[in-house]
């Protein structure tokens, strides 16, 4: 559902940006972030690492 401008605009009038960074900050601090990846990194790769080289 797409949102049209006057929406968004209503929508986001009714936000408390601050408390909402804040709150962040927090989940930050308490070790609760958002998702981790990681990625398997081929040989070549690897090994261009070691030399110093651009991968």
């Amino acid at each position: 559902m797409t949102l049209s401008d006057k929406e968004l605009l209503e929508r986001d009038a009714k936000r408390n940006i601050g408390e909402e960074l804040l709150e962040a900050v927090r989940d930050i601090k308490a070790g609760k972030i958002g998702r981790v990846r990681t990625a398997a990194v081929s040989q070549v790769a690897e090994a261009r690492h070691s030399l110093d080289l651009t991968t």
